[in-house]
Order: C-alpha cells, then sequence, then structure tokens
C-alpha cells in the first residue's frame, strides 16, 4: 500500500501510529512537486484517484466554501490543503507555475511554446493578483466573464486582456468593485492593473 502520486508506503492500518503516520505521508503526496489539472469553480463529476485541482475564486458545490484552495481526490471524498507562501504549484491547463505569497497569489509562466494565457478568478472587492513574465514569449492576463482590466495609469484605457513578451515585466492587478452576479447581473467586475514593470499592453 502506498501514497498515489508519490508511491510512498504507508504502514498497515490499525493503530493510532499508522493512522497519524499514513495522514502526513498523504498530505506530502498531495502538495511535495505537485501540479494541478485545472483551476476551476465546479467539482469534476468523476474524478480519479488523486486527481487535484486549484479551487477558483467562486466554487460550487462541494468545493463551496474552499476558494483558493487545492482540492485533491481520495478515492472518496475531497481534501483541501492551504498552500503555504512561497508554495509552487504547476498548472497543467494553463501551463503555467502559480506560486502563493500569503497575501495574494503570483502567477509565473515559464515561456515556452506559444508563451501562456492567464485567465483571472471573477473580480471581487479585494483580491488581488500578482503577474511576472518569465519568458520572452507571449504572455497574456485575461479577464473572466463579464468583467474588464484598466490601466491604473491611463484611466481611459480599458480591455478584455493584458499581455506582455518581455522577460521580467510584472504587473499587479486588483479588483476594485464585486463580479457580475445573478443578484446583480448590472454589475461587471474590473481589475486596476498598478506597479507595472516592463512593458504590457491591452
Amino acid at each position: 500500500m502506498s501514497t498515489y502520486r508519490l508511491k510512498m508506503p504507508l504502514r498497515p492500518s490499525g493503530d493510532a501510529l499508522s493512522n497519524s503516520y499514513n495522514t502526513a505521508l498523504r498530505i506530502l503526496d498531495d502538495l511535495v512537486q505537485t501540479s494541478v489539472t485545472a483551476e476551476t469553480n465546479t467539482p469534476p463529476a468523476a474524478p480519479l484517484v488523486g486527481a487535484s485541482y486549484l479551487v477558483g475564486g467562486s466554487p460550487s458545490g462541494v468545493w463551496s466554501g474552499q476558494a483558493g484552495t487545492v482540492a485533491v481526490f481520495n478515492g472518496t471524498a475531497w481534501n483541501f490543503m492551504d498552500p503555504p507562501p512561497g508554495m509552487m504549484i504547476f498548472d497543467v491547463a494553463a501551463d503555467s507555475h502559480k506560486r502563493w505569497t500569503g497575501d495574494g497569489t503570483i502567477y509565473t509562466n515559464e515561456g515556452d511554446g506559444d508563451g501562456a494565457t492567464l485567465t483571472l478568478p471573477a473580480a471581487a472587492a479585494g483580491l488581488r493578483v500578482t503577474v511576472i513574465a518569465r519568458g520572452t514569449q507571449p504572455f497574456t492576463v485575461t479577464a473572466g466573464d463579464h468583467d474588464t482590466i484598466r490601466l491604473a495609469a491611463d484611466e481611459t484605457a480599458t480591455g478584455g486582456s493584458l499581455s506582455s513578451a518581455v522577460v521580467g515585466s510584472v504587473v499587479q492587478l486588483v479588483a476594485i468593485n464585486a463580479a457580475d452576479t445573478e443578484s446583480s447581473p448590472a454589475v461587471p467586475g474590473e481589475w486596476i492593473a498598478v506597479s507595472i514593470v516592463g512593458s504590457w499592453s491591452l
């Protein structure tokens, strides 16, 4: 018997020591050098054992209340982990790494292939995202449905996406009002791009 990802051997069950020991190994297996299939708000209908996802900003179903955590399916239920500051996880669908800072999430890209695209979570007041372009391939930050991105240095400049192909470019995006919801469909979300280093364009 072993953990499902790193294949670390587990103790036979039957005593208190094996329970705490195996639980600790499973947490390590979930978070050490891990990757997630994608960032999403909706739990998959038929996940495989060991399936892992980054829970989005507006989770539903059994993921409700777990925004920003890493969800790993253990075969019968979902385990939720809060990544510690500094931890990096690879998002397979986005083809980029995500690093946690403790007060927000820093998304970084390797710049491989045709570049990478990050779709921002639904804008919610106070939410902050920092993006670093690490490669020379185009890196695009895209707002979610009904949301827009506005440049702090030029309030008339708005759009649905922001991009850069300059190594080391950094942009911080701050959500300043609530996202579009069923209860207030006329209120769009808005991201303000601030603290820009390098070259970014709408």
